[in-house]
């Protein structure tokens, strides 16, 4: 049996104390499984709970910054994001999803609860108000999915009532 990279020794030891500074989230923490990706260029996580590092995303990320991202893939698992993707476009769906996850995480007051600074968000992360802010706080992810689909739409319409030869295209 090969042994983990340390990345990943030292994202379990992260997940094992984030269980101790958060009883509510603990059984959620504790059937993480991590494993090592190379096909995804920061992390994800399977309906399973199975957790896929990029090692060196997580190498350049402080301890605070990974205890986020350990969080923010817990959280699509304990929200069911998997199951409730009923047909939508997945990649729009995961940017609802992210965008309702990292604004949630701050509000679980963890470095309230702890008096130190255990999560912070990290600085690539997608933010609501800074990336998003047409879109109001508090939604759902099909709330959030909505505002997204409609904006796309509306940025298509522009680009077909922009574009040279507009109109034109293939007709039945």
């Amino acid at each position: 049996m090969s042994k983990a990279h340390p990345q990943i020794d030292r994202l379990n030891r992260l997940r094992r104390r984030l269980c101790w500074e958060s009883p509510v989230l603990a059984p959620g923490l504790a059937a993480l499984q991590v494993r090592e990706t190379k096909l995804r260029p920061t992390a994800a996580v399977s309906g399973r709970g199975v957790l896929y590092a990029n090692v060196d995303f997580f190498a350049a990320k402080k301890d605070s910054e990974a205890n986020f991202v350990i969080l923010h893939e817990l959280m699509h698992v304990l929200l069911r994001h998997h199951e409730r993707l009923s047909g939508r476009i997945h990649f729009i769906w995961n940017i609802a999803a992210d965008l309702v996850i990292n604004e949630a995480i701050p509000a679980l007051g963890l470095n309230e609860m702890t008096k130190s600074e255990i999560v912070t968000v990290p600085k690539d992360a997608l933010w609501r108000e800074r990336d998003t802010p047409w879109i109001p706080a508090g939604l759902t992810v099909e709330a959030v999915y909505d505002h997204l689909m409609q904006k796309a739409e509306e940025e298509i319409q522009k680009l077909q009532g922009e574009a040279p030869g507009a109109g034109c295209g293939v007709v039945e």
